[in-house]
């Protein structure tokens, strides 16, 4: 029953497991035609996005071409949008008028930001799922850092300097387990002290205020257990 369509949504984490899994085995690769679609012809370490949005690693570090992944796994791939999914015909429609169809479909295809209803979010805070995500980051937040060292007074430098990240905590066996606000509060914490305050004469009141409503579970497990390291960076 050989040539099997399997088609997989989505070049991230869960399509790329997938993607090993038929690789790793001879009678799965003779039994599945796998073929592997996403919008974009990379992958992407999310972990080290709050390290691109300070500078700490560059992009190329982060980044794993899609096509070489799926040929040395003997899958094909596409760079392509789906834009409907058709149940009963059993075919995924493409965003340039193609179609693909499938004998077992894989969604992998990742979330999108949720805003939960907050009035005013979508138009004023900052996304962080992307490379671009995080590379407007840096230069929004180094942008504030050059009109604070021009600041005339005080109050209007702890006004540009203060920065909200708002995240969500869970419960359970993976809680706090890269959790990427506090991850990226803690890689700009480490920006402001080493960097950004040397490079601009400016230094913000804390970094670290927000880590206060947080527990050492969520924290350690986080990376951040260290109370002598988080004092140092004024916490």
């Amino acid at each position: 029953m050989a040539g099997h369509r399997l088609l997989i949504l989505g070049g991230g984490f869960g399509g790329l497991d997938v993607a090993r899994s038929i690789a790793r085995s001879h009678a799965a690769r003779g039994y599945w035609d796998a073929l592997l679609i996403d919008k974009e012809n990379f992958f992407q370490f999310n972990p080290l996005l709050p390290a691109i949005a300070v500078g700490a690693v560059e992009t190329r570090h982060i980044v794993y071409p899609l096509r070489e992944m799926a040929r040395h796994r003997r899958i094909r791939f596409i760079k392509n949008k789906v834009i409907a999914v058709d149940l009963e015909k059993k075919c995924v429609q493409l965003h340039n008028g193609l179609s693909e169809p499938y004998d077992t479909l894989v969604i992998a295809v990742g979330s999108v930001t949720n805003w939960y209803g907050v009035p005013g979010a979508p138009a004023n805070a900052r996304p962080f799922k992307t490379i671009v995500d995080a590379m407007t980051l840096r230069a929004r937040v180094v942008e504030l850092f050059e009109m604070a060292e021009q600041a005339r007074s005080d109050d209007q430098r702890r006004r540009l300097l203060s920065f909200v990240i708002a995240m969500l905590t869970w419960r359970g066996p993976m809680r706090g387990f890269f959790n990427p606000g506090i991850i990226l509060g803690a890689c700009f914490a480490v920006a402001a002290v080493l960097v950004f305050a040397l490079s601009f004469r400016v230094k913000p009141d804390s970094w670290w205020r927000g880590l206060a409503g947080l527990d050492e579970e969520t924290l350690r497990s986080s990376g951040l257990g260290n109370r002598r390291s988080r004092r140092r960076l004024g916490a």
